[in-house]
C-alpha cells in the first residue's frame, strides 16, 4: 500500500472531522455558528504559526505542516466540544495548540494529544461555558461508517491498529460481562461506544502517533488502560470520561517512560573510581 504510506495521517483525522462538520451543520441540526468556526480555525492556526516561529525545534517546518496540524486541532475541538459561547472554541483551540509547546517531554515531545489537552482544560476550569455532554450525531450507520473508514487509514498509516483493539477488547470482554452481572443493560455498555464522539476518539485521538506507545504490546496495554479508566469513570456518571482516560494514561506514561530513562542513563554512565586509585 505505497499509497498510503505517502499520505499524511493527520489527513485522514482532518478529513473526517470536516465531512463531521459539515454533515452535522446540514443533517444533524449540529448547533455551531460562523463566527464559532472561523475564529476556531483563525485562533488556532495562528497560535501554531506565532509558537512555530518562536520556538527552536518548530523552525525547519514547513508552513503547510503547521497549518494541518493546527487544522486539524481546530476542527477536532469544533466537532467534540459543546458550548454556546462565541469565544470558546478560538479559546480552546489555542489552548490546544499552546500546550504543545509548554507541556513537554525532554525524550518525545508534547506529552498529550493537542485537542484532548483542550478538552479536559476546558472540562476542569470553563465548566460552566461547556455542556456536559458532548454531541450525538451518529444515529445513521453510513456516519459511523465514515468514521471507521477514516479511523482505519488512519491507525493502519500511522501503525497504532493494536491500541483501538486493546480499547474495544476491554469493552467487549471485561465491560460487557461486567457490566451485565452488576444488572447493565448491554445495550447501555456498548451504544455509547459508537457514538461520534467516541468513535472519533477510539480511532482517530486514541492512536496518536505522537502520544501513545509504539511498541505492539505496549500499544495494547495502553489501549486497555484507557478503556479500564474510561469505564470506570462513566460508570459513575463522569462527563468526557474517555478523554479525561487519556490525558491520565498520557500523563502517567510520561512519568513511567521519563523513569525508565533515568534508570537507563544511570546504569550507563561509568562509576566513579575509589579515593586513592
Amino acid at each position: 500500500m505505497k499509497w498510503l504510506r505517502a499520505i499524511d495521517a493527520r489527513w485522514f483525522v482532518f478529513v473526517n472531522n470536516a465531512l463531521l462538520l459539515m454533515w452535522g451543520l446540514a443533517f444533524f441540526e449540529l448547533q455551531r455558528s460562523g463566527l464559532q468556526i472561523v475564529s476556531c480555525f483563525a485562533a488556532t492556526i495562528a497560535c501554531e504559526l506565532a509558537l512555530a516561529r518562536l520556538g527552536e525545534k518548530r523552525r525547519a517546518s514547513r508552513l503547510s505542516d503547521r497549518a494541518l496540524s493546527a487544522a486539524t486541532a481546530a476542527v477536532s475541538t469544533i466537532i467534540l466540544l459543546r458550548s454556546p459561547s462565541p469565544w470558546f472554541y478560538a479559546a480552546a483551540g489555542t489552548i490546544a495548540i499552546a500546550s504543545k509547546y509548554v507541556v513537554l517531554d525532554a525524550a518525545r515531545g508534547h506529552v498529550f494529544n493537542p485537542t484532548n489537552f483542550a478538552i479536559v482544560f476546558a472540562v476542569a476550569f470553563l465548566p460552566d461555558y461547556l455542556f456536559v455532554r458532548p454531541d450525538q450525531f451518529s444515529g445513521s450507520p453510513w456516519l459511523m461508517a465514515q468514521i471507521v473508514v477514516f479511523g482505519i487509514l488512519a491507525v493502519v498509516r500511522g501503525a497504532r491498529y493494536r491500541t483501538t483493539l486493546g480499547y474495544y477488547a476491554t469493552v467487549l470482554a471485561f465491560a460487557l460481562p461486567v457490566g451485565m452481572l452488576l444488572g447493565l443493560k448491554p445495550l447501555w455498555i456498548l451504544a455509547p461506544e459508537m457514538n461520534t464522539s467516541t468513535l472519533v476518539f477510539a480511532f482517530l485521538m486514541l492512536t496518536d502517533p505522537k502520544t501513545t506507545p509504539s511498541a505492539p504490546r505496549r500499544q495494547i496495554a495502553f489501549g486497555v488502560g484507557v478503556a479500564l479508566v474510561h469505564l470506570s469513570m462513566r460508570y459513575t456518571q463522569i462527563p468526557y470520561s474517555a478523554f479525561i482516560a487519556l490525558f491520565v494514561m498520557c500523563g502517567a506514561r510520561s512519568v513511567w517512560v521519563s523513569e525508565e530513562k533515568a534508570k537507563e542513563k544511570g546504569t550507563s554512565e561509568p562509576r566513579a573510581a575509589p579515593a586513592g586509585s
